[in-house]
């Protein structure tokens, strides 16, 4: 539950200010999901290193990422997302 959930719960009056559309929600995971959860996901062993480049486009939400293979420890991406 968010902020503005729980104030309209509560019978506040709540602004919830601009409404953020999901496609950029989506692609703010995927972003997360490369430049936080799977560098550390790899320097701890469970998830597989990149043997070939990939790449992922969010064309609803204009970003793409590419995964390309290096050696472990090394940034295995680049985005504009």
């Amino acid at each position: 539950m968010d902020l503005a959930q729980a104030g309209l719960a509560a019978g506040a009056q709540v602004d919830p200010g601009p409404a953020v559309p999901s496609a950029v929600i989506a692609a703010d995971g995927v972003d997360e999901m490369f430049e936080v959860f799977r560098p550390r996901m790899i320097a701890r062993g469970f998830a597989p290193a990149v043997s070939r480049q990939v790449g992922v486009r969010a064309a609803d939400a204009g970003d793409e990422w590419t995964l390309t293979p290096v050696p472990q420890g090394d940034r295995p991406w680049r985005g504009d997302g």
